[in-house]
């Protein structure tokens, strides 16, 4: 905990430590805490050496408050060890999973189920996940919605992902942490020039996420579009950016007739995939939503992704289904987390890949973690230059009046 501590710059208060260790799908960073792996490897190795081990110990658990010590095959287990499963919440149950993670199997094995520590670090993440939940303000429980699923953090523990500078990469962790920052006032400048955007910024930063002032959230935007359009042509299609689809111009609304220029405007996708079989045809709408911002609250506190639910709301609105083309939303939260509709354009690419290598007599190398990682590395990198130039102002750019 200590290079932990070196490498974010400050303490880590216990919240943080406990978020550590979860896996990046439940907003975690997936570090192994020996105090709570080490008693769940004793009991799994206990628990998978036969059936009639387990069924005493089992049978053991009510009188466990009498006994010191119990023997058992030449071994001896304590009540220290039993007693740390209990205070971590694991309970074996049926094929010695968690009782409460496990549903009884009538017809099921009597011999006890394999990678059992898989399944009680499996139900232990769980287990403090909710803890943080439901001892946490709205923002935390925000943050740990947004910073959990499949997409988000996986660059933070990947080994093919490694185009994060040092200071980019204590950012994205005190970001994904909770640890506060330097507060002020926006230091974002137009692309035209012009004064400073000049909102309040607090420790946490929230504001830098959501502001639209500057070119760092139009650049963060763009790149994710790029690699979109990398992930079509991997699975041997083609791609283009900014393109013009002529059944989604602007029609007449309530009476007005919006200009040619105003109708065509409306008419460009992010992302336009092509060429393949798999691929016949894939319009992307890109976006970035913050869920903190006031549009998404309280919504954002329940709810995993509810800020990309809005957003795919927003493209049904502005692009409706058209001529038989429909827009799929690639949209990414504060906190790293890809919507479901995003999640199901990196399945459908992935297959289309994996058929492509077939066909042409290559393995088909297993896609997703990677392309996930790249996703996820876009994003840390955008988030730590959205809150530098928030902070400090945008390198290379006057910074206008000091921050307050």
């Amino acid at each position: 905990m200590a290079v932990a501590e070196e490498v974010v710059g400050g303490p880590l208060p216990i919240a943080a430590r406990k978020q550590m260790c979860l896996p990046t799908r439940l907003a975690g960073l997936q570090w192994q805490c020996i105090a709570d792996t080490l008693p769940l490897a004793r009991a799994a190795n206990l628990l998978e050496t036969g059936p009639h081990l387990r069924a005493a110990l089992r049978a053991w658990w009510p009188e466990i408050a009498e006994a010191e010590v119990r023997v058992l095959d030449g071994r001896a287990h304590s009540q220290e060890l039993l007693g740390q499963l209990d205070s971590m919440g694991i309970r074996p149950g049926p094929q010695g999973l968690p009782a409460e993670a496990s549903v009884p199997d009538p017809l099921g094995s009597p011999c006890p189920s394999r990678h059992l520590q898989s399944a009680f670090l499996a139900h232990r993440a769980e287990i403090i996940y909710k803890e943080l939940q439901r001892e946490g303000t709205e923002r935390d429980r925000v943050r740990l919605l947004s910073a959990g699923g499949a997409t988000s953090g996986s660059s933070l523990v990947s080994t093919t992902e490694t185009g994060t500078s040092d200071t980019q990469w204590r950012q994205a962790l005190r970001w994904r942490l909770r640890l506060p920052g330097r507060a002020g006032r926006c230091r974002n400048i137009p692309s035209q020039g012009g004064d400073a955007c000049d909102e309040v910024l607090t420790e946490h930063g929230d504001h830098a996420l959501a502001c639209m002032t500057g070119p760092v959230r139009q650049a963060v935007h763009a790149e994710f579009a790029d690699i979109v359009c990398e992930f079509i042509e991997e699975a041997g299609g083609h791609a283009r950016r900014e393109a013009f689809v002529r059944e989604f111009r602007s029609r007449r609304q309530a009476g007005q007739q919006p200009t040619r220029r105003e109708a065509d405007k409306e008419a460009f996708l992010d992302v336009w995939g092509w060429g393949s079989a798999e691929i016949p045809e894939l319009l992307v709408y890109v976006t970035w939503r913050h869920p903190m911002a006031s549009r998404y609250l309280p919504g954002a506190s329940p709810t995993a992704g509810h800020a990309c639910q809005l957003a795919a709301e927003d493209k049904e609105t502005r692009y409706p289904a058209s001529g038989g083309r429909a827009v799929h939303t690639f949209c990414v939260e504060g906190w790293g987390r890809l919507g479901a509709a995003g999640e199901a354009v990196l399945d459908m690419l992935a297959g289309a890949a994996a058929i492509h290598d077939r066909r042409r007599g290559r393995a088909a190398p297993s896609r997703l973690q990677r392309w996930r990682a790249r996703v996820d590395g876009a994003f840390q990198r955008g988030l730590a230059r959205a809150l530098e130039a928030a902070r400090y102002g945008l390198p290379g750019r006057p910074a206008g009046r000091r921050c307050r």
